[in-house]
């Protein structure tokens, strides 16, 4: 056990450094401790860098800001990253097809927390999941990912499944892959 939802955002401090992101449960970073992000974990098992700042992560954001808002029983912070490299036209482009692909599914969902910071003790780790809460009546971990499915999503997933008290039914990830190439059908 000894995990911990914070709903209250402006209770926790979220710092990005060279190392990777890392969660802190109050706005002191430097008389707490830091709880390494999965993320973090993840890319630093397997000697990757995460591809934060990339035009595919702010446009991820931005997906999930335009798809959680409508669940979220809170007001959501509109990302602010910037989206270099890519038109206008390509931005919206790519944004409302990921939406048109997510009202396609047109998923029953009742949801408990959105974009909550979720806190493990042992090991120690921290993230953020996108949706908890009933699919069709089912209690499930909800993971919108917006590009191609990886392993490190399973191992995600696992560890916010890990991290909860109350164990989902199911994990579920809704993959919407906007780019036409890769998915032609354009199809979640």
């Amino acid at each position: 056990g000894g995990f911990m939802l914070i709903k209250n955002d402006e209770s926790i401090t979220v710092n990005t450094t060279k190392s990777g992101r890392f969660y802190y449960k109050n706005a002191e970073c430097n008389t707490n401790i830091p709880y390494p992000s999965v993320t973090t974990v993840i890319h630093f098992a397997d000697g990757r860098k995460k591809s934060s700042g990339s035009p595919s992560s702010a446009l991820g954001s931005l997906t999930h800001y335009h798809i959680l808002k409508k669940y979220a029983k809170k007001r959501l912070d509109f990302p602010t990253d910037p989206v270099w490299r890519m038109s206008a036209e390509d931005v919206h482009g790519r944004i409302n097809r990921a939406l048109a692909m997510w009202q396609k599914l047109n998923l029953n969902i009742d949801p408990i927390e959105v974009e909550t910071a979720l806190f493990n003790e042992s090991p120690r780790y921290a993230g953020r999941l996108d949706l908890l809460g009933y699919v069709s009546g089912v209690f499930t971990l909800l993971d919108i990912k917006t590009g191609l499915p990886y392993n490190d999503h399973v191992i995600q997933g696992g560890a916010y499944y890990n991290a909860l008290d109350d164990k989902p039914d199911q994990v579920m990830y809704v993959y919407l892959d906007s780019i036409i190439e890769r998915n032609p059908k354009q199809e979640g």
